[in-house]
């Protein structure tokens, strides 16, 4: 029997880095996610892939940073296989370049012809969709809506495709497809317990205050007055001091049931006074800035130990990391205890966002298995 394996490259060349994952893994796979440097030639990777691993169904992505099995890196290739843990494996890809819409309902289309049913009908104890869609475009919000009016309770997990935060294209794949301008899904059916999860280790800092102008992702206006006053105040930093690095520790969120849901600002900061977010915020909304409640490591580690009593122990995670966490651990210089947290098989990335249910950031998202 196999089951859920991983394998890192850094190996640059598609056929020497897809010759050495192959392998690490096997030709037994059903499925296989993989998610590739910015630097790497995507599409390339991909097609050496699929011929190495025979029949498996495969998506994938580029990223801000790698994670896999006790590493962090840069510039390299990871990627996570599943075998007999697998009982079926569906990928399809939504090209937005005809419109958000008809792209998601082509895709779901797709998914449902090779599944024979339709999504709403599928056990959410058994299926899990894992997303991959492109951050440039700023439309994860809106796939999301559209896709889940076809699956409102499946669970589906993923992430924003990354290009190192320069916010300037990625990559998303799905069989022998790729787009800079879409999404990949893949649909599983597993044959062991598994959890779809969240965390982050930021809490309350300040009360509630009321979004009183806003227009998508552009915060305009908090309880009447500019969101770069408000914002510049809380901070003590200046508009032109607020740059990413700046910015990650103080972000501006939702409380929800306990827990922060942010809502982070991206520079530029608008000159009219508006704030650029990451994620789209409703007027009316009640929001509050943000501060770390915990150090991140620890807070993570207590995190995963709650998983693996859960489950009786990890056997395998795809993890969605988001890239300002990176920046976090980057200021700390603690990447190497942060990878020896990932003492089991792991394959992932640092995102542009993440998603679960919906679009978020600043965020760990994850597919455990157990």
């Amino acid at each position: 029997m196999t089951e859920f394996r991983t394998a890192r490259s850094a190996a640059t060349e598609p056929v020497a880095c897809a010759d050495e994952l192959a392998k690490a893994l096997g030709r037994d796979s059903r499925a296989a996610v993989v998610f590739f440097s910015p630097e790497r030639d995507g599409a390339a990777l991909l097609t050496e892939l699929r011929e190495r691993l025979g029949h498996a169904n495969i998506i994938g992505c580029s990223t801000a940073g790698e994670l896999s099995t006790g590493q962090l890196s840069q510039g390299a290739v990871s990627i996570a296989a599943f075998g007999d843990d697998a009982k079926r494996a569906h990928v399809a890809l939504a090209d937005f370049e005809a419109g958000v819409e008809a792209g998601v309902e082509a895709a779901v289309a797709s998914l449902e012809q090779q599944v024979g049913s339709p999504l709403r009908e599928l056990s959410r104890d058994t299926h899990v969709v894992i997303c991959l869609i492109d951050s440039v475009h700023g439309v994860e919000e809106e796939a999301h809506r559209v896709f889940g009016r076809h699956a409102p309770l499946m669970p589906i997990v993923g992430a924003s495709a990354a290009d190192g935060l320069k916010f300037e294209r990625t990559v998303v794949a799905a069989g022998s497809e790729t787009s800079s301008h879409g999404m990949a899904f893949m649909l599983l059916e597993l044959a062991r317990p598994f959890r779809v999860v969240r965390t982050n280790h930021f809490v309350r800092a300040s009360d509630d205050m009321r979004v009183t102008s806003c227009e998508g992702r552009l915060l305009q206006e908090l309880d009447g007055r500019p969101a770069v006053d408000v914002y510049c105040e809380h901070t003590g930093l200046k508009p032109e001091e607020l740059t990413q690095e700046s910015l990650f520790l103080h972000p501006i969120g939702l409380i929800i049931d306990d827990e922060a849901w942010i809502r982070q600002v991206m520079p530029p900061i608008r000159r009219d006074g508006s704030i650029q977010l990451g994620c789209e915020i409703a007027g009316g909304t009640a929001v509050c800035f943000l501060k770390p409640g915990a150090e991140l490591i620890p807070h993570t580690a207590e995190f995963l130990e709650s998983i693996k009593a859960d489950l009786g122990g990890i056997r395998g995670a795809l993890m969605f990391d988001c890239a300002l966490r990176r920046l976090e651990l980057d200021f700390a210089q603690s990447h190497s205890s942060y990878a020896e947290l990932l003492d089991f098989p792991t394959a992932g990335f640092h995102t542009h966002g993440e998603s679960l249910v919906g679009h978020m950031h600043q965020t760990l998202t994850a597919l455990i298995l157990g």
